[in-house]
């Protein structure tokens, strides 16, 4: 069982269970936690790599997912092989299939670039949905709001799990966190995090090469040196790595940011106090880089924003309204973000006020 310090509800799932096992009087059972304090290196460093490389997978997996519901000509048949690629990938890591891990990779890459596209991956607009690492990720907590987005043309980038294990690396190896190590864990922990640096390198590059995936590293030292105007490091936790990674993704490959939390979330609702007011062309101005850059975005003002609290509840209709309004804008930045890069801005099938103008 994962746990952690700080004010969220991960601290708190290894003594939930501790209190329901003594309740329930369940003999012979304790409950192992390991710590992002120290990296998770409890988990030992056989099952630590294996975990990395499955999360990793996963994580690239899921974007090249969205990509081919959007871009690809036959949806159908381009589900059937990723699902198709999917399943070899759970029997390798199940251990009923025996192949090296990169010749997995290279065939599963093979297999993926013969789904036929419509078009250019490049000119596919892109939504990065941020926010709180469990609401983000589950399906159910989403509410299918990646499906709303593709439906509309847009991909959705989901920030990556592997980024908060990165994130627990940078903490450790440039001494955040409160617990101190000896020289021995120092080096072995940088260690594991050279290692982790490596594979993700190496199964990014691999999978890249279908064309469905744009290479990128995680880069937590990006994400937060980013930000460094309006947060310090040393406020830990998922705040610093939402702001951070919604304000370097938009303009540079994203039109638009969802940032998604459970609600009441004191974390979330920090990052959206910070990026309502930051989210414009002057706030992407301040960052690293982008000073010279945002001169062919003065005319846009505002960037598309949107922060969602869910309690597993269907949306509001205002949400809904928002998510209209979004859509409609992050339309008009991909066009800009197009024409800035030289591409051809081809209009997405179905727009919101083709959408409207239905009902």
């Amino acid at each position: 069982m994962a746990t952690g310090g700080g004010p969220c509800r991960l601290g708190q799932y290894g003594r939930a269970l501790e209190k329901l096992i003594y309740k329930k009087r369940i003999p012979n059972t304790a409950v192992l936690t390991i710590t992002d304090e120290n990296g998770y290196n409890g988990m030992g460093a056989d099952l630590l790599l294996r975990a990395w490389q499955g999360i990793v997978l996963a994580d690239v997996l899921g974007d090249i997912k969205s990509m081919i519901t959007v871009a690809a000509k036959d949806p159908d048949y381009a589900m059937k092989v990723f699902e198709s690629s999917w399943k070899k990938c759970l029997a390798y890591f199940e251990g009923k299939l025996s192949i090296r891990f990169t010749s997995l990779l290279q065939l599963v890459s093979m297999h993926l670039g013969t789904i036929p596209l419509k078009g250019d991956p490049r000119d596919v607009p892109v939504i990065s949905l941020v926010g709180e690492i469990f609401v983000r990720r589950d399906e159910f907590s989403r509410k299918n709001i990646v499906d709303y987005f593709e439906k509309r043309g847009f991909r959705v980038r989901i920030a990556p799990l592997a980024e908060y294990i990165c994130y627990s690396n940078y903490v450790v190896n440039n001494g955040l966190g409160e617990r101190k190590f000896t020289f021995h864990d120092q080096i072995k922990m940088r260690l594991t995090a050279s290692v982790q640096e490596w594979w993700e390198r190496r199964i990014k590059s691999i999978l890249s090469a279908s064309g469905l995936y744009r290479f990128e590293m995680i880069e937590v030292d990006k994400t937060i040196g980013g930000i460094k105007h309006l947060l310090d490091e040393n406020f830990r936790g998922e705040c610093i790595l939402t702001v951070g990674l919604g304000m370097r993704e938009i303009l540079e490959d994203s039109c638009g940011v969802v940032a998604i939390g459970p609600f009441g979330c004191m974390y979330s609702r920090m990052a959206e106090a910070m990026l309502n007011k930051e989210m414009d062309v002057t706030g992407k101005k301040r960052m690293p880089g982008w000073e010279s850059r945002v001169s062919g975005y003065r005319d846009i003002g505002t960037l598309p924003f949107l922060s969602i609290e869910t309690d597993g509840n269907p949306f509001p209709q205002l949400i809904e309204a928002n998510l209209e309004s979004f859509v409609l804008q992050a339309h008009r930045v991909h066009q800009k973000i197009a024409l800035s890069h030289g591409r051809k801005y081809i209009p997405q099938q179905e727009t919101v006020t083709d959408i409207i103008s239905k009902k």
